[in-house]
């Protein structure tokens, strides 16, 4: 989808990416990140989830990996400016990580303590700046030279 100052301008990289959504990683025959996990399962995956957020270096790690390995995902999720970036990536990381989807994911978020949290924060902040840098191209390096920002 494009905006009106993007259309017919071939110079310009669309702003949001879309894709449809069986083309969409996440989402496997089972329900991959937003299935509902079996009442079994779930202490084991929020322990889990919370034991990776936790850890900021391998957490920083599997999201990573989700951007690896989930490109078309990652690209309409990251993209999306009302989605929370932070969260969908987290999310993604620990599914991948742990196989802990995003219902267990957030419950194992809030076991974890503030510093935790903002460790966790900052990991998947990083990882995200790096992938928008990734994206630039040569046009938006240049004209960042001459922003005020």
């Amino acid at each position: 989808m494009r905006n009106r100052n993007e259309i017919g301008n071939p110079a310009i990289r669309p702003s949001r990416e879309h894709y449809p959504y069986t083309e969409l990683e996440e989402f496997h025959p089972d329900g991959g990140m937003w299935a509902i996990p079996r009442a079994s399962e779930r202490d084991r995956f929020i322990e889990a989830s919370a034991a990776l957020m936790a850890d900021a270096a391998r957490f920083a790690d599997s999201m990573r990996r989700a951007l690896a390995e989930w490109p078309k995902s990652c690209e309409v999720a990251l993209t999306n400016p009302g989605m929370n970036h932070k969260a969908w990536l987290g999310h993604a990381g620990c599914f991948l990580a742990t196989g802990s989807p995003e219902e267990t994911t957030r419950l194992g978020w809030h076991t974890l303590d503030d510093g935790e949290q903002w460790a966790a924060n900052d990991a998947a902040q990083t990882v995200i700046t790096e992938w928008r840098n990734e994206r630039k191209t040569l046009n938006d390096r240049q004209l960042e030279m001459w922003s005020d920002a």
